[in-house]
């Protein structure tokens, strides 16, 4: 079955919405899709908690895999609740960065806590184009954690 983009978009929202429904009452949900990903970007009555991320993370996994059987291929789908994932992507960029500064600073390695794949990801990407540092994901989920050391 081959369904346009335009249309993946108008299902991935009814999907979206089904989801969401029951836990953002009066939820506003929009679709965007840019460099081949679906984002889901939701607005709600109130402000997202951040402890929150874990259930983000659960029902964005959720909302794929039911994308994923409708459109019959793989997709890639973020949601974003209230700007959250936004909102903690810039607070990992400058964890990241203050990680750099503090390893420059002392010459020791900086060890962050454990994180998701997700996070760990965001800081090897801030980092990666360093020319004073490199980092390294060390240990078992769910304790894996990034390193930053002086190259």
């Amino acid at each position: 079955m081959m369904v346009r983009e335009q249309d993946k978009k108008k299902l991935l929202k009814g999907l979206a919405e089904k989801l969401l429904a029951p836990l953002f009452i009066g939820a506003k949900t929009e679709i965007l899709f840019l460099d081949g990903r679906y984002i889901v970007q939701v607005t709600t009555l109130t402000k997202t908690p951040p402890e929150s991320f874990e259930v983000i993370a659960s029902l964005q996994h959720l909302l794929r895999l039911m994308a994923e059987k409708l459109f019959q291929e793989w997709c890639w789908v973020e949601i974003d609740i209230d700007h959250f994932r936004q909102r903690q992507e810039e607070a990992l960029r400058r964890l990241a960065l203050q990680a750099e500064e503090r390893v420059l600073r002392t010459g020791r390695a900086a060890y962050l806590k454990p994180m998701t794949a997700w996070e760990r990801r965001v800081i090897h990407l801030t980092l990666q184009n360093s020319p004073n540092v490199i980092t390294e994901s060390l240990g078992q989920e769910p304790y894996r954690k990034v390193v930053v050391k002086r190259r």
